[in-house]
């Protein structure tokens, strides 16, 4: 029976490192076979270009002691060196580069050993503490000596004056009425035949006698009954 590794196991974080290992010594050997193949490269160009220049140089002798002019003659002077630190300026710069390909996937992230449990449950609530005793009441504070600040002015009030109310209409005389005089007999008072509403005029008829009054009084003063135009006066 063939048995699996479970995840995060040392078996499987070795197998991981060695296939890691594998693939970055394998990627080191390419690199370094690519630098050798640059390298020989150079040398055998190197070698190519001194050859081809030696040639040259023997032709160009050649064709001199035939009485020619060389076109392609030996290779002049070296030129003077410039002041030393002194660098020229940078030439323009060179068109962008095509993007580079998308690198590999990182590796995944170790996996925790042991790996962390479930969460336990929750455990009891603690005893409940005892409540303490209320402490004693304060003393009340001392009346204030210092008058607070003064309060800002009110303002004016700016509202328009009310309208002025309208004139009232003329009251109209009562078609009848009654009174009673201060020895208490009452009157009946209705309109004369000939009523005029702006100068009434009214006759009044004793309607009931007041009962006689039998305490003393010290002056004996004679009833009299009031004028009806009197009575008229005090209502208009």
């Amino acid at each position: 029976m063939t048995t699996h590794p479970r995840p995060g196991s040392r078996v499987l974080r070795r197998k991981r490192n060695r296939r890691g290992n594998v693939i970055a010594a394998a990627a080191i050997v390419l690199a370094a076979g690519a630098l050798a193949a640059v390298v020989s490269a150079f040398l055998l160009l190197s070698q190519d270009l001194d050859e081809a220049n030696r040639a040259r140089d023997l032709l160009a002798t050649q064709v001199e002691e035939l009485g020619g002019t060389p076109v392609a003659g030996p290779p002049g002077s070296r030129g003077v060196a410039g002041a030393e630190g002194v660098i020229g300026p940078s030439g323009p710069p060179g068109p962008a580069g095509p993007v580079g390909p998308s690198g590999k996937p990182g590796k995944p992230a170790p996996t925790i050993t042991p790996s962390p449990g479930p969460a336990g449950p929750p455990g009891p609530p603690g005893p409940t503490g005892v409540a303490g005793a209320a402490g004693p009441s304060g003393q009340p504070g001392a009346d204030s000596t210092i008058p607070g600040p003064q309060g800002p002015a009110g303002q004016d009030a700016t509202g328009a004056p009310g309208k002025d109310g309208a004139d009232g209409k003329d009251g109209a005389p009562p078609s009848e009425w009654t009174y009673t005089d201060q020895d208490g007999n009452t009157f009946r008072c209705v309109p004369v035949g000939d009523f005029d509403p702006d100068a009434p005029r009214y006759q009044c008829t004793q309607t009931n006698t007041a009962p006689p009054d039998t305490s003393p009084s010290p002056e004996a003063s004679p009833s009299s009954s009031p004028n009806a135009a009197s009575l008229l006066g005090s209502l208009f």
